[in-house]
Formats: C-alpha cells, structure tokens, sequence
C-alpha cells in the first residue's frame, strides 16, 4: 500500500537521493549515503573513507583499508601487486621495486650536511649531530657503503670526510656522481640544522644560499642524468622549494620539514623532528615517499609544523602531481628490519576542567612486538606566542608516563592555569628506538578545555619582525 511504502526500506527512498533506504547509509540525508569505514561520516564528507590513515585525495584506493598506492597505474594496489612497476621482476627480487628501469641494486649516492657547528650558542647542535649520524646509519643499513657517503660535519667522528664549509659543500655536491667504477643512477643530500629565509646556516657566520645551491645541483644533473633527491630539515626550509623546483627540468625531489616562516622542532635532543620520523621509517624499509608522509603525519599532527615538497618541478609544493611524481623516486634496498613501530592505545583525561590545575592522564595500552621503554606527553597550552621563525623548537617539556602492571601509561600533568584548550599528545618509543606514528585516524592526543585561570597571551609582532611583542624588546622596531 502507499502507506506502507513510506516506511519499508526496500522500496522506499525517504531523502530522495535515489539510493533506498535499505542500502543508504543515511537514509534522511540526501548528500550521502554510503560510509565505507562505519565511523558515522559519509563518505562524501570523510576525508578518508576507508580510515587507513591517508586521505582519499592522496589514496589510490579510496574505499580499500589495506591499499593507498598504484605505482604502475595497472589497478592492482602495492601490496596486492608481486610486480609494483610492472618490469617484469617480482617486487621480492627486485631492488628497485617502483623503478621500470632497473632492478639490481647500486649507483646510489649521498651527501650529509651537518649545520651550524658546535660555536657556544648552538643550542642545536647536540640534535644535528644526532640526526645526521643517525640518516648516516640508516643509509648504511640501506645497502649504502661508506664510500656511497659523503659526510661533512664539524664533529669529530670517524665517519665524517670533511669539516664544513661552502668549498667542501659545492665540491661534494658538484662530484657526488663522478665515480669511474660504476653508473651513479640516484643521489640523496641531507641537509640537518639552523635555517632562515632562503639559507641553511654552516656556522655562526657563514650561510649557504638556496641560489648558490640551485647553481651546485643544476651542474650535477647536466653533466650526469641522475634522480635527485634533496632532504632539507631546518627552520623556514620550505623557502627552498621554489628556488630549487621553479623551471626545474631534471628529475629532482625537494622535501622540507617546516614551512615558509615556520620554525622546526628539534626536540628530545633530536629523536623528535621531522628528521627522526624520516630516518626511522626509512631505515625500517620505507620508500621515500612513505618515510615523508610518516614525518608529515607525526610533525603535523603533534606540533602543527608543515612540510614541503616538490617533485614535479613546477615550484609550487604539495599538489597531487607532486604526491605520484615522488612516489616514482627510490633510494635504497629497501632492507625491512624485524622492529615494528609502536602503536598508542586509548587516551583517558578529563575533557573540562573548573580551576584545577592538573590532572592524570592515562593511555590504556601500547602495542607492539618490540617492548616499550619510554611513553611521553606533551602539552600544546592555550598562550599563542610569536617564536622567532629561524629559531628551532629544542624543549616542549615532555612528561615521561610510568607503565603499570596492566599494561597501561599514566602521569600527572601539572601547570594547567590559563584559560583555554590544551592538546596533550603521546608518544611512545620501543626498544630500537622507533616511535610511534601519529596518523589522522589514530592522532594520540586528546583536548582538555580549562574553564577558569588566568587569559590566555594572544601575541602580536607589532613591527614585523618576526619576534612577538611578548618577547620583543623593541616592539615598534
């Protein structure tokens, strides 16, 4: 009957949308009406549709939770796919698994570059040191030999070959593929420390120029037809993409850790910055652009910092075109370790408080095959001050959780008096040192609104200086 049909889902369509309300996920919602992940988002709104972490704009496969990446365009995700680049050697054979033109591994070579130098104020020095001998292991362990590296830093350490400077630097990098025993097919330069707008700082005085290091790596490619790829973690880094991409017509990738005017973090002597979640994931067997995105995930998610990237020369960072053009980028043999990465469980804490001034804060579980050592919070509090922009972030104060015999982390968190929201976010490293990973689904924070405390400071630059009124001693300039 006609009053039967308004209510019976397999004939009726109750918001129109011409799928029946027996198949609609949102039968009264005309714009939607499928929700592939059952997080109660449609899909049409969801972001990310299958909930794996990346979003449907940088998915391959949009609806399919154990796919995201189809580096031969074949329909065939990577993981389901034995021959991801379609050259007719088996991915578990193949060292160059994303690459058609070759397979066996070799002619790979890099360039470290440890900034800034121990001179008393270099407050960042302890973490360049850090990442540049752990990129150093990683490439190692990646199939790299030390005569692969070229490592220049101010430490004395015995796999350093020169001490820095703008000579050594555009020397290295000029010479990086001249080698008479073999094809030198990819390069990798890792540039770690102090930035600012358009320069990557050596010492306390001495600056290497974007224009001067376009010049170096243009002269590379036009004497040797090599895949370039430009790793560049400092304070306003992402000012290099432009001058490095812009009417770029080699095969060149530039990745940045910070954004234009942004500052980087460094913090936990290094083990937490866009370097470590980089080197981490690369040194498990990673592809490059899967290390990037873990970095993007954890730096973005945990500390709002923004990378930058460019692989299909046009200058302008962060496209789609940029996103499948890197994917096409591999460097080395793609060697898995056992280790796996640890996983942050449920976070409890109260979401208001009225004039308390601390609380506890419990993660229900880590999960891993690889025993934890070290849970960390950190807190985002609700003042908004302007930091210097080349001025890397060392201290955000982590409080270390203690475990409990059911397996849970928990710690009190103290000094919550302004007025306002805090974020607390957790990380958790495991026995080899990796840390978790941070992802849109699983972002391992939580929010905490403080109803009563003193105003937050909401800082302004009064004169452009890039330095807050706060902190300022000079406001007007």
């Amino acid at each position: 009957s006609e009053a039967g049909a308004g209510t019976d889902p397999l004939i009726a369509d109750t918001d129109g949308d011409s799928v029946l309300d027996g198949a609609d996920a949102f039968p009264t919602d005309v714009n939607e009406s499928s929700d592939t992940d059952s997080d109660g988002i449609g899909n049409n709104a969801d972001t990310d549709d299958d909930n794996d972490g990346y979003a449907d704009a940088d998915d391959a496969f949009p609806l399919d939770v154990e796919e995201y990446i189809d580096s031969d365009g074949d329909g065939i995700g990577n993981k389901a796919d034995p021959d991801d680049d379609n050259d007719g050697v088996d991915d578990v054979v193949d060292f160059y698994p994303l690459d058609p033109n070759r397979s066996v591994f070799g002619g790979q070579k890099a360039l470290i570059v440890a900034g800034g130098g121990p001179y008393p104020s270099n407050y960042l020095w302890e973490a360049t040191k850090n990442m540049a001998n752990y990129a150093y292991e990683a490439l190692k362990f990646q199939g790299l030999d030390k005569d692969d590296i070229f490592y220049i830093s101010d430490e004395e350490n015995s796999s350093v070959d020169s001490t820095v400077s703008l000579e050594a630097i555009e020397q290295a990098i000029k010479t990086l593929a001249d080698d008479s025993s073999e094809e030198v097919t990819d390069v990798l330069i890792y540039l770690v420390d102090h930035g600012g707008d358009q320069v990557f700082k050596l010492d306390e005085t001495t600056f290497l120029k974007a224009s001067d290091l376009r010049l170096w790596i243009d002269e590379l490619q036009s004497k040797h037809s090599v895949n370039l790829i430009l790793l560049y973690d400092a304070c306003e880094s992402g000012s290099f993409v432009a001058p490095l991409t812009e009417g770029n017509k080699y095969s060149r990738a530039i990745i940045t850790s910070s954004n234009v005017g942004q500052p980087a973090v460094f913090a936990q002597r290094g083990y937490t910055s866009f370097s470590f979640f980089f080197w981490s994931s690369f040194s498990v067997g990673a592809e490059v652009a899967e290390a990037r995105i873990v970095a993007s995930n954890a730096v973005g998610f945990l500390f709002n910092q923004v990378e930058r990237f460019d692989a299909d020369g046009d200058g302008v960072p962060n496209q789609k075109t940029d996103k499948t053009a890197l994917a096409q980028f591999s460097f080395g043999q793609g060697a898995a370790q056992a280790s796996d990465f640890p996983v942050v469980g449920q976070l409890s804490a109260p979401s208001e408080l009225n004039g308390e001034t601390s609380l506890e804060i419990t993660v229900d579980s880590v999960s891993g095959s690889t025993k934890v050592t070290t849970v960390l919070a950190f807190v985002e509090t609700p003042d908004r001050l302007i930091l210097p922009n080349d001025e890397a972030i060392t201290e955000l104060g982590g409080l270390e959780l203690e475990e409990a015999a059911d397996g849970s982390w928990s710690g009190v968190i103290t000094g919550l008096d302004i007025k306002g929201e805090y974020q607390i976010s957790i990380l958790a490293q495991n026995n080899s040192g990796l840390f978790s990973q941070p992802t849109e689904s699983n972002p391992s924070s939580v929010t905490v609104n403080q109803k009563v405390g003193r105003d937050p400071i909401i800082d302004a630059d009064t004169d452009g200086d890039g330095v807050g009124d706060y902190t300022d001693t000079d406001d007007d300039g």
